[in-house]
């Protein structure tokens, strides 16, 4: 909430471990987390920063969105 998250283009050869990126899952969804390992040549393995499993879908060139950027944050504008 009252946050924007911006995702640069990257290279999926560029990647590397520990690196935060977005990604689409088979869903539709939008996922922001972090690189774990590779899973192969054309695949990465993700997980959320908070969570304790790795995620069930890989990164994959396909679905990549981009690696993060930055993070801005908006407190004024929250409704009180």
């Amino acid at each position: 909430k009252n946050t924007i998250i911006i995702v640069r283009p990257i290279e999926f050869e560029e990647l590397e471990a520990g690196m935060t990126v977005g990604y689409l899952t088979k869903n539709g969804d939008r996922v922001l987390h972090q690189l774990v390992r590779r899973a192969g040549r054309d695949a990465w393995i993700a997980k959320g920063i908070n969570n304790t499993h790795e995620d069930r879908e890989y990164v994959t060139e396909k679905n990549l969105l981009g690696v993060l950027y930055t993070v801005l944050y908006n407190e004024a504008s929250e409704v009180r």
